[in-house]
């Protein structure tokens, strides 16, 4: 009993080990993508470095409900690889300990990551979405305020040009305003006003520049009509470009909604409304990426335990085959389920239904000692390809040399 409580722990700590270099790389690879917008919103645009920290929290706390999971399945073909090339998994063999023996402690640490994955499905997921849409509010609020400035052409608006005169220190009137829209391909519109005033909405998250008095001139593609025209009040709502474009300036967003706001909002949504299934897709997926974590073990502790050549790298690369082909499904059936072709309920269970059965039929194999098809059909290609691409490789190295 002592000899698989110090074995529980030593295999418990390898794992914590290898989750927590997992979760960094997956952490950076996910930062990788918007760093560039980050910088530029950092160096062009202005923003403090409490801001960025603020966005990099807000954009990481959703994602890490797919992080975690992701983490989870590398930790275990990671640390179960390093266990199997050193011989331990054989030693362990040996001794008496089988492969479900070997899962207890691999099962207690999944299911501390489900935990952790459904608080943050539950709760952190909804929560940094709506701080990551306000924040993204209120910093294009604060650059269309800050940015117009006095005689100089701004084109810091998508499809939009506009010159102000003068801009009054107090109340952030305007006067003398020039705007060209072209944001229409089709209409090209000169808008000149007397004064203008930016106004925003946090509620529907609209930002507007209000004119006054004033008149247009709009010309359609190619000349082939034109409009003139006069107006005492001309609402424009405008679009910044900047590294935030990408959150969209909706109501109410379904990924904002928590559990409890989910179920009321099925209950009190009308049966043959098209929204339904998106809720309902949205209320089910809460449960069924946590859940996921089981799924990946499944699969994880029998691909971990085999000796296979490649190492660590040979364990990246199958995570990602494996995460690839899970959220490829998720993802599919997803859009299965919010379409209403099917029930949402048993969509969204399916691709942790056939994930389930193929680590079944994985665990059971490496229980039995016996390698899956797949990996053998894995191996024989690898076998036959590699004296060809040695050669091909050579033959290309000796055209290059000549």
């Amino acid at each position: 009993m002592a000899t698989r409580s110090i074995l529980n722990r030593y295999i418990f700590k390898e794992l914590l080990s290898f989750f927590i270099i997992s979760l960094l790389t997956f952490t950076i690879i996910m930062l990788m993508g918007r760093m560039m917008k980050l910088a530029d919103l950092f160096l062009n645009k202005g923003l403090s470095i409490f801001d960025i920290v603020r966005l990099i929290t807000y954009i990481l706390i959703p994602f890490f409900v797919y992080i975690v999971p992701m983490s989870l399945l590398l930790t275990i073909l990671l640390s179960l690889g390093r266990l199997s090339s050193d011989g331990e998994i054989i030693a362990m063999k040996s001794s008496g300990i089988s492969l479900y023996q070997l899962a207890i402690p691999i099962g207690l640490f999944a299911s501390l990551a489900f935990f952790l994955t459904l608080i943050l499905t539950l709760y952190a997921y909804p929560w940094g979405f709506k701080n990551l849409r306000n924040l993204a509010f209120e910093i294009a609020k604060n650059q269309l305020e800050v940015g117009i400035q006095e005689r100089v052409f701004s084109d810091d608006f998508e499809g939009m040009v506009i010159y102000v005169d003068k801009v009054s220190v107090k109340g952030g009137m305007m006067r003398g305003l020039f705007i060209t829209d072209k944001r229409d391909p089709l209409i090209s519109t000169t808008i000149v006003a007397k004064e203008g005033y930016i106004s925003s909405d946090p509620k529907s998250m609209l930002i507007s520049l209000r004119l006054f008095d004033g008149y247009f001139h709009r010309a359609g593609k190619d000349f082939q009509s034109y409009q003139i025209g006069n107006f005492s009040t001309y609402d424009i709502n405008l679009d910044l470009k900047t590294a935030l474009s990408e959150v969209k300036r909706e109501k109410s967003d379904y990924r904002e909604m928590g559990l409890l706001s989910l179920k009321e909002a099925i209950i009190n949504t009308l049966q043959d409304n098209p929204k339904i299934n998106a809720l309902k897709v949205e209320y089910y997926k809460k449960f069924t990426i946590p859940s996921a974590c089981f799924i990946l073990v499944l699969i994880g502790v029998p691909l971990g335990i085999r000796k296979m050549r490649g190492g660590k790298s040979y364990g990246f690369v199958i995570s990602i085959i494996i995460l690839f082909s899970y959220y490829f499904l998720l993802i599919t059936t997803e859009s299965l389920g919010k379409n209403g072709k099917t029930s949402p309920f048993l969509i969204m269970w399916m691709p942790n239904i056939l994930m389930g059965i193929l680590g079944v039929y994985l665990f059971i194999k490496a229980n039995q000692e016996s390698p899956p098809f797949f990996l053998t059909w894995f191996n024989q290609c690898s076998n036959t390809l590699s004296p060809l691409s040695r050669k091909t490789f050579q033959k290309f190295i000796n055209l290059f040399k000549k």
